[in-house]
């Protein structure tokens, strides 16, 4: 997964034009896309995925008096 800088505009669309794949990182305080992309993946695995290869994962981390949780979930075919 590339970092916050890979995550801008300019430099995902370069990445994407070479025709390289990438994971994204998306927050909840991008508040449309962080939708977009939750609705994507709420009920599509049960609905639409059935022969789509695909996974999740959530990590929980606590330190220093903060909890920091990662889910990540991944599709392997995307419709373009």
């Amino acid at each position: 997964m590339v970092g916050a800088l890979g995550c801008q505009k300019e430099i995902a669309g370069a990445i994407r034009a070479k025709g390289a794949d990438y994971a994204l990182g998306v927050k909840e305080n991008q508040d449309k896309l962080y939708k977009d992309v939750k609705d994507l993946f709420a009920g599509a695995v049960e609905a639409y995925w059935r022969d789509v290869t695909h996974g999740s994962v959530r990590d929980v981390y606590g330190d220093h008096g903060r909890i920091e949780i990662r889910d990540c979930s991944n599709r392997n075919r995307f419709n373009r």
